[in-house]
């Protein structure tokens, strides 16, 4: 076949679209980024088929997965005409096997332009694993600080910059703490977040240093892979401070939205009982019933979070440098020129 393209050219292929045709279930728990999922079977007529191998043998698996993809090809060739007339589709499977030649071989038949990418999601899968596990010589800034002080704020503002930032908490859905969950919703598969995280890796692969804010090999239930996490702890640490008022200030301005659920908040703050005792945490509660976010946020800063990471609110010699974070662009502007001064092309 003449239509077959390897997985990295498949990724770097201009005007093309790729096209998962597994099931959405298997799309939704991991898939390459940027790609449309036009399933050859619903999640419900794979698992009959998965039933009938079990029972029955390959054989008759295979001839009731033809007779029930049958019934579905007049849409599904529909849909692949649809998207062909906005770009070129690249097809995938699990495998590169029976799922994607076959969609192939019925495009070919309509006369559907189209390639088949080799291997499918496990060749995918494969280049991740093994550009994560062979990271050599990437430079990585760290920031850290003291939980409000804006390190998000911060890393936004120097993505604005062109700075190659990677927001380990945004590919995460976490913000990588106690309340990191709350008003986020589900996190991603451990493949989807590894996946994100080589895209981010590749888009920078030019640049001379990557930007990530502090975090602990563990984010929620994901964790970061080993060789990364690796070169951020030998990478180049600096500091972000900022007041207590305007700590408080920018933790009520992301937890005091109306989008945030107030029972997440209540069973967040229930979970630290054992950390802060049970009146701080009945006090906390009955400020949560008033609206009243400053005093909790308060208690939380001063009595958890800031012992819990025992940064400093000064600069702090210990760090190879340190920013007053009270402007925030003010400190990304700074953190920009000590990047390109101190960790470009000179090196660390």
């Amino acid at each position: 076949m003449n239509n077959i393209i390897n997985v990295t050219d498949a990724l770097k292929s201009k005007n093309s679209i790729l096209v998962d045709v597994r099931t959405p279930k298997e799309f939704t728990e991991f898939h390459i980024p940027g790609a449309i999922n036009i399933p050859m079977m619903s999640n419900e007529e794979r698992h009959q088929i998965g039933i009938v191998h079990k029972e029955q043998g390959s054989v008759a698996a295979r001839r009731q997965g033809f007779r029930l993809i049958a019934a579905n090809l007049p849409t599904i060739v529909d849909a692949f005409i649809e998207i062909s007339q906005q770009g070129l589709p690249i097809i995938y499977c699990a495998r590169g096997g029976m799922r994607s030649q076959s969609i192939s071989q019925l495009l070919s038949l309509v006369k559907v332009k189209h390639l088949l990418m080799q291997g499918g999601y496990k060749a995918y899968r494969r280049l991740v694993v093994d550009t994560l596990d062979q990271m050599t010589d990437q430079k990585i800034v760290v920031l850290h600080g003291l939980t409000g002080v804006g390190k998000t704020l911060i890393l936004h503002e120097l993505i604005e910059l062109g700075e190659p930032v990677i927001d380990i908490e945004r590919l995460a859905n976490h913000r990588g703490s106690a309340f990191g969950s709350v008003g986020l919703g589900h996190q991603p598969s451990q493949k989807m977040f590894e996946s994100w995280l080589y895209q981010e890796i590749e888009k920078h692969r030019d640049s001379d240093y990557l930007i990530v804010e502090c975090e602990s090999r563990r984010t929620g239930r994901l964790n970061l892979p080993n060789r990364f996490f690796d070169l951020m702890q030998a990478g180049s640490h600096i500091l972000a401070y900022a007041s207590l008022t305007d700590r408080i200030d920018r933790i009520k301005c992301e937890y005091g939205s109306q989008k945030i659920d107030r029972e997440e908040l209540a069973s967040a703050i229930n979970r630290l009982g054992s950390k802060l005792g049970r009146l701080k945490v009945d006090y906390m509660l009955e400020q949560l019933q008033s609206n009243k976010l400053e005093p909790i946020i308060e208690i939380l800063l001063v009595d958890y979070y800031d012992p819990l990471y025992g940064y400093s609110d000064q600069p702090d010699d210990q760090y190879q440098a340190s920013f007053d974070a009270d402007n925030i662009t003010q400190a990304a502007r700074a953190i920009q020129e000590w990047c390109n001064t101190h960790v470009g092309n000179e090196g660390v």
